[in-house]
């Protein structure tokens, strides 16, 4: 489920998960060593938040040399949902109450993306969606941010492909006093400066015709 960010909030995780590097550390990504792994889903029972970022969650990359009108786009994507499955189990040995002991969250998530191009003269055979998953506590503190590559080709004469990415498992380690609500996952694309700022804007022309 989505959380309550403030804009001020949103657009510093939106930076950090943009332009960070990975942070240093044992890596969250992996894989599930379960037997049971939880079937994915849209509502991800029992899943940490998790969010698409409202500024990175299309991408758009316009001819060389052109302009910034639709029908200068040479590629764009959105990521439109994301499918999520969650499972925890306690840590070898603890004993006690599931909620008091230390556990393992394995968290499967694959993510919807939609591509689309402009045909006629110059038209793009491929489009570059890279995109990251990142994790924050709820205190701000980013846990690690991974950016999976994707390359989409498109077919002869198709504008729009769907991709539903395989999933990408994240495995966090809970300590007694922690809670899932003590975690938030995002998604978004990797983008560069201009690419951020354009949907921005975009964002911000469409609240003023919405008058918000």
């Amino acid at each position: 489920m989505p959380i309550n960010w403030r804009f001020s909030r949103a657009v510093k995780i939106s930076l950090f998960l943009v332009l960070a590097s990975a942070v240093a550390g044992c890596s969250l990504f992996g894989s599930d060593k379960s037997d049971k792994k939880a079937p994915l889903t849209r509502t991800g029972s029992g899943c940490p938040n998790i969010q698409i970022l409202g500024d990175l969650r299309e991408k758009t990359v316009f001819r060389p040399g052109a302009g910034r009108d639709k029908f200068d786009i040479l590629y764009a994507g959105k990521i439109t949902e994301y499918f999520v499955g969650c499972s925890i189990r306690r840590e070898k040995g603890a004993v006690g109450k599931l909620s008091e002991v230390p556990r393992t969250l394995a968290v499967r998530l694959s993510p919807i993306i939609k591509a689309r191009r402009n045909l006629g003269k110059g038209a793009s055979k491929t489009a570059t969606l890279d995109y990251f998953i990142g994790v924050v506590r709820s205190d701000e503190t980013p846990l690690e941010k991974k950016i999976i590559p994707l390359l989409v080709k498109f077919p002869d004469k198709h504008i729009d492909v769907p991709i539903r990415e395989k999933p990408i498992t994240l495995v966090l380690k809970l300590q007694p006093n922690e809670r899932l609500a003590d975690f938030s996952i995002f998604l978004g694309f990797q983008l560069t400066r201009e690419q951020l700022q354009f949907n921005r804007k975009q964002l911000n022309k469409t609240r003023k015709q919405q008058g918000l």
